[in-house]
């Protein structure tokens, strides 16, 4: 991931608490969302009746999208861990 402009606590911004209990929300929220995903049954059985290719266009679908969140979640997390900091100094 690119370096990225984080947020700065400041007076005319909001306040620590309010952007860090923000962060914590979304936090909690997408890691839900990725364990429910998870959880869904991936199976090429569910895919063979659409054609030869359906299984191989399905999983590099899967590993784009998987990838994706993968970078969401790195984003949120160094966001979330730059506002503890300014919190907690």
């Amino acid at each position: 991931m690119n370096k990225q402009a984080l947020p700065t606590i400041h007076t005319n911004g909001n306040s620590g608490p309010e952007m860090l209990a923000a962060y914590e929300t979304a936090h909690l929220a997408f890691q839900l969302f990725v364990k429910a995903f998870n959880q869904i049954d991936f199976n090429a059985r569910n895919y063979y009746v659409n054609g030869d290719s359906a299984w191989t266009e399905a999983v590099a679908a899967r590993t784009h999208i998987c990838k994706n969140l993968k970078e969401a979640q790195d984003y949120l997390e160094e966001h979330l861990n730059h506002v503890f900091d300014q919190v907690n100094r």
